[in-house]
């Protein structure tokens, strides 16, 4: 029913000679082995008790095998598997350079890809996939371990044959019952199942996937898929009757982002991802649609020193419809990433909170001419973007604050009182205290009472800053 282009039937043929002078270079000087034992295998026989391994000293070379040979320090955790995954990424990394200069050039123009990641994607999916390694030898000396490993062209080819034949017929099935429901009008259907189709093959993209469709014609599968998945995004609509919506900082939001996403119809259980440019909030998260079409999600800003106007974004999510943690493959999460997703942005108002402060301030029972720690409450919430009200109906909460000083001792001289203060805050829309806050024995010292209750004042409010307005502005987003 199917024929293809095997990958490395198509492949195969490049200068694996080249690369084969490459590796051993690297294997040279990673280990300096020549270095290290020709002066020990030329050594008189009857005076040495070991004798490192000739592929130790020189790397084999056999047209039959893919060869790896991994070293480890023996003082590491392990070592032995640490030893035998180099060996193994050394397998691999024959492998890889199969890859014909042509294929690289084709996948990195279509991702978007640097050459250099997408080699080295190739690599990691070759390794995760290798079947059929047999240890050849391993040796060990005082300090290091090393271990031979090789695998079968012939038989890691015909493996990979089935592998990628078992992988296609799996990719066309759903691919195919993508295309019924893309006929049918169901673009909702139809657009998870292509993403789908591109998972069994994910890690053979870039490979030139031939599926015959009928007696009288051939597709490239993976062109296929993203050509139909690229219609279907370029006929989904998304909208929103509400494209700027306004949010009061430290009150209950009942704001809500929402879009209707759309063809020639509602789509339902299409995932919607609200996510921010600038806005420093909760909001982070995948919505899907209802049957009318419609994702909404409920906004509660976090910051007040925030700008008052702030982006929203909401955008198709193929994550979601593709299945998250499904994509292994690097490339094929850039060619995600590249898709022409329906996007649209949002404007959220930002309205600041206002407050209204009810503060008695008295310093040894009398009325002081200058409020200490109210006009420092008042300048840190200033800075933070609150307003004033005189009224408390005006205002969304209310602080009461009290702040009085005592005297203590006196000695020689020297006059001690200490400033102690209150403060709570109250929710005028739901009338709930939400903080409150005590600070005492705040001590000040002076020639007399009257400037040592001053100075336990103005210590209380440079105290402000460190114990109290932090836990008030995290009590007032809550």
């Amino acid at each position: 029913m199917m024929k293809r282009l095997s990958f490395w039937t198509f492949f195969f043929i490049i200068a694996i000679g080249c690369n084969k002078a490459s590796v051993r270079k690297t294997f040279s000087e990673d280990f300096d082995l020549k270095h290290r034992y020709k002066s020990q295998n030329t050594m008189n026989k009857s005076k040495r008790s070991v004798v490192a391994p000739e592929w130790l000293i020189l790397r084999p070379s056999n047209d039959l095998y893919y060869i790896g040979i991994g070293q480890a320090n023996i003082d590491d955790n392990n070592y032995t598997q640490r030893a035998k995954n180099r060996a193994l990424a050394q397998v691999a990394e024959e492998i890889s350079v199969t890859i014909s200069s042509e294929m690289i050039n084709t996948a990195v123009e279509i991702s978007g890809m640097l050459e250099s990641d997408f080699q080295e994607d190739i690599r990691t999916s070759t390794q995760k996939e290798l079947e059929g390694v047999e240890t050849v030898g391993f040796w060990q000396d005082h300090q290091f371990y090393w271990v031979y490993c090789r695998l079968n062209k012939a038989k890691y080819n015909e493996r990979q044959t089935q592998k990628i034949d078992q992988a296609i017929q799996i990719s066309f099935d759903l691919y195919q019952k993508a295309t019924s429901q893309l006929n049918a009008g169901e673009l909702a259907n139809a657009l998870p199942l292509y993403l789908q189709a591109l998972l069994p093959i994910q890690n053979y993209l870039a490979q030139s996937l031939t599926v015959k469709q009928n007696q009288n014609s051939t597709i490239q599968l993976q062109d296929q898929i993203y050509l139909r998945i690229r219609q279907i995004l370029g006929q989904i609509r998304i909208s929103t009757d509400s494209p700027e919506i306004s949010v009061k900082l430290g009150q209950p939001s009942f704001s809500q982002l929402k879009v209707i996403v759309e063809s020639s119809k509602p789509l339902r259980q299409i995932p919607i991802r609200f996510s921010t440019i600038s806005l420093s909030t909760d909001l982070m998260s995948t919505v899907l649609t209802d049957r009318n079409g419609v994702a909404s999600i409920r906004i509660n800003p976090k910051e007040f020193n925030i700008e008052e106007t702030q982006i929203a974004e909401a955008k198709l999510d193929l994550s979601a419809l593709i299945g998250f943690g499904q994509i292994t493959s690097k490339y094929l999460e850039m060619l995600i990433e590249d898709f022409p997703v329906p996007t649209i942005k949002l404007i959220v108002k930002i309205i600041k909170p206002s407050i209204c402060i009810k503060s008695v301030e008295t310093n040894m029972g009398k009325s002081s001419s200058v409020s200490y720690v109210t006009e420092k409450i008042k300048e840190v919430l200033v800075d933070k973007g609150f307003t004033f009200k005189e009224s408390v109906v005006e205002a969304d909460f209310v602080i009461n604050l009290h702040a009085r000083t005592r005297a203590g001792s006196e000695v020689f001289g020297q006059f001690v009182a200490y400033a102690d203060l209150t403060i709570a805050v109250t929710n005028t829309m739901t009338d709930q205290e939400i903080y409150h806050q005590g600070l005492v024995n705040i001590k000040g010292i002076h020639t007399n009472y009257w400037e040592a209750g001053l100075k336990a004042l103005e210590k209380a409010r440079n105290q402000i800053n460190v114990e109290v307005t932090p836990n008030l502005l995290i009590a007032i987003q809550k």
